[in-house]
């Protein structure tokens, strides 16, 4: 497993957090340089789990350490946060070009 130390996998998202709520909470810990909120293909709704780049391995760190288990809140919110699950991301597998996945 070959991780990307200055991406973090960010799990428990709050189906209602966007790119830019995860792009305005992690800039207290760094700089960031882009935010990614996965959502399902079909029904466009969150799937409860992102990435956060930072500019430098030593930001991403940091997040990691002051961020993991810390609730995103957001202004609309009427009810407590979930905290949120940070780990350094894993690096994509490499595919032999042309490869696809299997379509069941």
């Amino acid at each position: 497993m070959v991780v990307e130390k200055n991406k973090l996998f960010v799990g428990n998202l709050d189906n209602r957090v966007k790119w830019f709520h995860l792009k305005e909470f992690f800039a207290q810990y760094g700089e960031v340089t882009y935010t990614k909120v996965v959502v399902d293909r079909e029904t466009k709704r969150s799937r409860g789990f992102g990435f956060v780049v930072f500019a430098t391995d030593d930001d991403a760190a940091n997040a990691l350490e002051k961020a993991n288990n810390v609730a995103i809140e957001l202004p609309e919110a009427s009810f407590p946060e979930r905290p949120i699950r940070l780990m350094y991301a894993e690096a994509p597998a490499e595919r032999p070009e042309g490869e696809r996945q299997a379509q069941e």
